[in-house]
C-alpha cells in the first residue's frame, strides 16, 4: 500500500521524511506501521516506524 508521510509526523527519525512517500512494509503494533522510503542515491529503501496517524493512503 502506498502512502504519504502528514505533517503530523514528530520525532527524529520520522521528522525528515514529511511529505515523502513509500510503501507500508509490515505491522510493528496496534497502530505502528513500519514504511519502506526509496531513497534516491542508493538502490536499499530506509525503513522507519510511522503511527497510523502521521500516514494519509495514496490512491
Amino acid at each position: 500500500m502506498r502512502v504519504k508521510v502528514n505533517t503530523t509526523a514528530r520525532g527524529p527519525k520520522q521528522a525528515p521524511h514529511i511529505g515523502k512517500e513509500g510503501t507500508v512494509s509490515r505491522q510493528i503494533g496496534a497502530t505502528a506501521w513500519d514504511v519502506a522510503i526509496p531513497r534516491a542515491k542508493r538502490s536499499v529503501p530506509v525503513f522507519v516506524a510511522f503511527d497510523a496517524t502521521e500516514l494519509e493512503i495514496l490512491q
